[in-house]
């Protein structure tokens, strides 16, 4: 933790805000013993745990009465909260408090939520290996605005993926609206991915209206094309066709284009197959033998070796070797855009992790 700590202290001091300045103070003041606690307590999957799960630590009082038995008889003759509280019961579990702070200052460090320290460990006990390409790190975020503003995405993520009912699907579109507007373009791809998933499910609830307003918001596929074939089921035909037109001209992605234009041929033209469909009834079909059923690509290599050529099965993963070799210095020494390795645990830099967006104006 002090590790973890000395690092933020290094690299995001202008990301803090009062409240985890007064956090990191707190804990600085806390005994040998508690830090043990607090930190063994984050590294636990839950938020509230059993004193006894502690004891190996000094200063902790064991009760000898917590057991499985004893907390379902707790539970069950215990009517109200009042008496659950007064049994002293609620006294034998512990839970880390300022949990938002701490959640925080671990998203600073590794750019992603409900990360533990688990990192740590398993470097200490040589299962895996930190980063040793490079000793000089950059920070994820240049002040407080972009990290609170990527760090309100990322949490709003986490709510939809645990919301289903329409009720609060609903309270989550004013929550996303009221999100801090993103400085960055790794934000602003969160915010359009968010969009597009908040979406889908008003779509899955049945809230088309509530869907449409969302997805018109959209400035980047798939959003665009999410709300293209709503428009198209619910709206007025002619509003959807000039969409269309809008995203062929100003398309910001070749899937983009495709869409734009398969999607009108099919709807507006009166084609019959689409792009897929087409390259597929058009490719040349290799007849190979029933051994290779479960290989196709066996196959296809000892289909071509017998033409004379020479193959390699290689996967994609020659074009990731081409790609990162080309790009070295934009991936690995430019600090342009975020693209310096930002922690000792990463390999990757962040450009090749995160779908950068290089489109940004609204379509209106």
């Amino acid at each position: 933790m002090e590790e973890f700590i000395d690092f933020l202290h290094a690299h995001y001091l202008p990301c803090y805000g009062p409240l985890h300045v007064d956090f990191l103070r707190d804990y600085g003041e806390l005994s040998e013993e508690a830090r043990c606690v607090l930190v063994r307590a984050m590294n636990r999957k839950g938020r509230c745990f059993h004193v006894s799960s502690f004891q190996k630590y000094g200063g902790v009082v064991v009760p000898r009465s917590a057991t499985r038995e004893r907390i379902i008889e707790t539970l069950e003759t215990s009517s109200r909260l009042g008496e659950l509280v007064a049994s002293g019961f609620l006294r034998e579990f512990v839970s880390p408090s300022r949990a938002e702070e701490l959640e925080y200052l671990k998203f600073l460090f590794f750019g992603e939520l409900h990360e533990n320290f688990s990192l740590y460990t398993l470097r200490d006990l040589r299962v895996r290996n930190a980063n040793t390409l490079t000793t000089e790190f950059a920070a994820r975020f240049r002040n407080a605005e972009e990290a609170r503003a990527q760090f309100a995405q990322a949490v709003f993520a986490a709510d939809l993926a645990a919301t289903e009912a329409p009720e609060a699907l609903r309270a989550l579109i004013e929550k996303l609206a009221a999100a801090p507007d993103p400085r960055n373009s790794p934000t602003r791809v969160l915010r359009e991915e968010n969009r597009c998933a908040l979406g889908e499910a008003l779509v899955r609830a049945d809230l088309f209206p509530e869907a449409l307003g969302v997805l018109k918001e959209c400035l980047t596929h798939p959003g665009t094309e999410r709300y293209a074939r709503l428009l198209f089921r619910l709206g007025p035909k002619e509003e959807c066709r000039a969409f269309l037109e809008r995203l062929i001209d100003e398309s910001q992605s070749e899937a983009e284009l495709v869409f734009a234009e398969d999607f009108l041929l099919r709807k507006f033209h009166k084609k019959r197959r689409s792009v897929l469909t087409d390259l597929l009834h058009d490719s040349p079909v290799l007849a190979l033998d029933e051994s290779f059923k479960e290989s196709a690509e066996d196959g296809v290599k000892n289909h071509l070796q017998a033409q004379g050529k020479v193959v390699f099965h290689s996967e994609n993963f020659i074009w990731n070797a081409l790609f990162g070799i080309l790009f070295w210095s934009e991936l690995f020494e430019s600090q342009e855009a975020g693209s310096a390795i930002a922690s000792p645990f990463e390999r990757r830099p962040r450009a090749s992790r995160a779908r950068i967006s290089f489109g940004s104006t609204r379509r209106t």
